[in-house]
Formats: structure tokens, sequence, C-alpha cells
């Protein structure tokens, strides 16, 4: 961990947790605004479809993540991440490809005028829970997809 800082400056560090940390917290506010506080004990999973080129860290937003969670009553939910690969439209030959992080060339006829299709995703899916209601104790799942208002 030593060798990692010194080669990108503490400071970028901490400024990457504080941002995935911000991101946690917006996501612990969307559950809010969906299950009554009495539920959210029974919160299982809060999927996140997480793209490729959005920016955050999976695996500190997932730590953050559970962080924040006991703290709002959510001690059992777990984040899952749904990774969308990074994907450009060109313009020239109208090929839909996967693409290179960092590299905007299209890979069919090597065009620059490419257009981001995915890859940029921030978004809570679904909001899985204990249904106390069922005898099994089986999972019902909050469907409402919302953006997280989070600029990057």
């Amino acid at each position: 961990m030593a060798c990692f800082l010194q080669d990108i400056g503490e400071n970028h560090v901490s400024e990457k947790v504080m941002h995935e940390l911000s991101i946690a917290q917006n996501i612990i506010e969307i559950v809010e605004e969906r299950i009554p506080a009495h539920k959210r004990s029974r919160i299982t999973a809060i999927v996140l479809r997480l793209g490729e080129f959005s920016g955050v860290v999976a695996e500190t937003l997932v730590f953050s993540f559970g962080v924040i969670a006991p703290q709002k009553g959510m001690s059992g939910a777990s984040l899952e991440i749904e990774n969308v690969p990074l994907t450009g439209e060109c313009g020239t030959c109208g090929k839909t490809s996967l693409l290179t992080y960092g590299v905007f060339e299209c890979p069919v006829c090597r065009s620059r005028d490419v257009v981001i299709r995915t890859g940029q995703e921030l978004q809570v899916v679904s909001i899985s829970m204990i249904d106390a209601g069922d005898e099994s104790g089986g999972i019902a799942a909050v469907n409402s997809p919302e953006q997280i208002q989070e600029t990057l």
C-alpha cells in the first residue's frame, strides 16, 4: 500500500474514497426515499448498474456502502454491481463496438468519430428485501431505476 500511495499521492487516494463515499450516501438516500424506515432492516441487496467509464471504482464504492448501510438500519444489505462495458457507435461506418478505455476509435474502420453509447451508467436498478408476508422468507424486489444525481 505504501508504494501505491507514493505513486499516486495520498491526497488522490482520500479524494477518490470521498467520491465513492458520497455516491454510496446517494444510493442510501434513494433507498430511503422508496423503503419506509421500519422495513429497511429487511433489505438484502441493492443492485447498481455501473458503467466502465463512470469514473467510479466499484470496490471502493462497495466498501463505502458497507460502512454506511449499517448506520442507516440496513445492516443486512449488500451492494451488487452490474458492470456495463464501454461501447461506442461510429459515425462513419455505423457499427456499435466495445471500446478500449481511453481509446475512442472505431475498431472496425479506425474512425475517431465515435459517440459513447454505454459505459457511463450509474443507476440503481433494484432493491431486494425479505418478504415478511411470505412463509418461506422469500425475496421481494422493488424495481424502479433512478439515475443518481451525482456529477462525476
